[in-house]
């Protein structure tokens, strides 16, 4: 199949199209004033796009300019792997330059991270779940993001551990899988608009995706995001290659990418492997036996990663098609969070860890019942949009081009990604949570829209002066939100003091084998910021320094009972927010586990 060749744009438009481009722009000027406000774009964009009228308008350094882009243009257009390679390491400079400008924040700190890396761990042993504890011990290990009843694991899919296992293995730091996977992503995010539209747009689209700093703090946290991200554009790219020439190399790579983004963000792989998988149906429908040969290399190529996710449901919850998140939840949630059902009082779950009490009763069971139907399409219009919208662009400004991207609809590719956008919103419209990281999989179709946005303003009103405005605003705009530009973003815990503060006193305990009884209390203390994971080994009782809950006089009996019988030498402290509330030394020393079970 030959390459499908860019739409050529026309010497006028008709008198309809201007009015509909029109109507459209006045739309996305509304919703960016009314949700944003008139002073949203901030001095440093509005300067750039004062530059971009001054250099668009002056007929010299306009055409100058057009000339520049044209160059670019021809001298790296035929050279698209080796310019993405170079963007890549580029891009990898830069978010490791970023990261060290964040070092006193490069530790694990969200509930997902520590279960992430103790999966992690797991799985650079060959395994995805322990035996659990006993019954009566399970409870000092319970956390969130954790199942400790009929196994020790994570409740997560496997797909964001099993890229962090090289890194294990090799003893790198965290960070440095998700710098490596955002900075893959990158390179390829160039790759493929360079064929949607051309190498200038592909530079831009990374210029764009760069200036987000949802995708920077993403960058240096371990979360599913930038590996899936750079999975989805592994998919996308392969689905481009195939689609101007399908060859069994291409649909491997199209299962491949599937597979694993499937294991690492499920919902948010449906949302690109769905408009994919019809659009190569539509364009191998009238070779039905091509159509079912890619297609059984297709799923054999995502048959391995789909065959893991499988082995983790029958070890972790007993059933081969039965989630060890849907287990989690049945677990932890009084109803599930997909769909809008009702909070029966009497399904609330009761023997929970202290955090987990605080997460349900504060977190979880006001958002089911601000999570109605009656709700749904305000919550979605003025919260789930407006985050969405105020995540993945670099500036609210550009809200004017995206409805007027509607015009550009008329190519496949670009359907697809807007299709993978409308599911992406209607999908998480219908789901309890929507957290600001999630928007990290859709930012390569909201980058498309905003440049489909510009290509129809092009098309609608041909002309260099327009074209040469859009182009320097747009570069403006995405430069004034880079960093260093652009100050650091706080991230989801910025400082996670109670994790920080327990991180600096077990560096200073003696070597000597121990175990730390963390209290909790919900007046100082936030579920956001437990420090009960024990995430530098897999199985907790390998760590020197064991992390568990302090359960109270009575029930801590059964711990040290535990440990005098298989580690009476382990030395027992407890830890005390109060005190390092207060300003004193948090840790008490209790004595030895055989000294302690007495």
């Amino acid at each position: 199949m030959r390459p499908v060749p860019p739409m050529p744009l026309p010497q006028s438009s008709s008198r309809f199209r201007k009015l509909i481009s029109i109507l459209l722009l006045a739309l996305g000027a509304a919703y960016w004033v009314v949700m944003f406000g008139p002073t949203s774009p901030g001095r440093l964009a509005l300067d750039g796009m004062i530059l971009a009228a001054v250099i668009a308008f002056v007929p010299s350094i306009g055409r100058w300019f057009e000339s520049l882009v044209g160059w670019i243009n021809a001298a790296i257009g035929p050279r698209r792997a080796s310019v993405a390679i170079t963007i890549t390491i580029l891009i990898a400079v830069y978010l490791f330059a970023f990261a060290y400008g964040s070092r006193s924040r490069l530790f694990l700190k969200l509930n997902d991270e520590h279960a992430y890396m103790i999966q992690a761990r797991m799985l650079s042993h060959g395994r995805l779940w322990l035996a659990p504890y006993p019954p009566e011990i399970a409870p000092f290990f319970d956390a969130l993001s954790m199942i400790v009843d009929r196994v020790y694991a994570p409740m997560y899919f496997p797909g964001t551990a099993l890229a962090m296992v090289p890194f294990v293995w090799l003893r790198l730091p965290f960070w440095v899988m998700p710098v490596l996977s955002a900075s893959v992503a990158a390179g390829l995010l160039y790759w493929v608009f360079a064929e949607m539209f051309d190498p200038v747009h592909g530079l831009l689209a990374v210029l764009m995706l760069a200036s987000l700093h949802i995708y920077r703090d993403t960058a240096i946290l371990l979360l599913a995001d930038s590996p899936f991200l750079a999975a989805e554009l592994v998919l996308l790219w392969a689905w481009l290659q195939f689609r101007r020439r399908p060859l069994p190399r291409y649909a491997l790579a199209i299962g491949a990418a599937a597979g694993y983004a499937a294991i690492t963000r499920p919902l948010d792989a449906v949302c690109f492997a769905l408009p994919i998988g019809v659009a190569i149906v539509c364009q191998m429908r009238r070779q039905p036996r091509q159509l079912a040969r890619h297609g059984l290399v297709i799923v054999l190529a995502a048959s391995p990663c789909l065959a893991l996710l499988i082995a983790q449901n029958r070890g972790v919850t007993g059933h081969w098609f039965e989630l060890a998140e849907s287990y989690y939840n049945r677990q932890n949630f009084p109803v599930s969070p997909l769909g809008f059902p009702r909070v029966d009082s009497n399904r609330i779950p009761l023997d929970l860890s202290a955090p987990k009490q605080q997460w349900l009763h504060d977190w979880v069971i006001p958002s089911f019942q601000r999570h109605t139907p009656a709700n749904a399409l305000r919550s979605w219009y003025r919260g789930r949009l407006w985050q969405t919208l105020d995540n993945a662009l670099p500036n609210p400004i550009l809200i004017l081009l995206l409805p007027v991207a509607l015009l550009s609809l008329g190519e496949a590719r670009r359907r697809v990604l807007f299709a993978a956008l409308v599911i992406f919103l209607v999908g998480y419209a219908v789901y309890l949570f929507f957290l600001e990281h999630y928007v990290i999989s859709i930012l390569p179709a909201m980058i498309c829209m905003v440049l489909m946005g510009w290509e129809s303003l092009h098309f609608t009103w041909p002309g260099r002066r327009l074209n040469i405005f859009l182009l320097i605003s747009l570069l403006t705009i995405s430069l004034a939100a880079i960093w260093p530009i652009a100050p650091f973003s706080p991230l989801p815990i910025p400082f996670a003091p109670d994790q920080r503060a327990a991180n600096e006193c077990l560096a200073r305990l003696p070597k000597t084998p121990a175990v730390v009884l963390f209290r909790f209390d919900p007046m100082v203390g936030s579920f956001h910021d437990d420090p009960v994971y024990n995430d530098s080994v897999s199985w907790p009782n390998d760590a020197p320094i064991i992390r568990a809950r302090d359960l109270g006089p009575e029930k801590d009996r059964d711990i040290f009972k535990y440990y005098a019988q298989r580690q009476p030498d382990r030395v027992f402290y407890v830890y005390d927010p109060d005190a390092r509330a207060a300003g004193r030394y948090p840790i008490t020393r209790l004595g030895f586990a055989r000294q302690l079970a007495k």
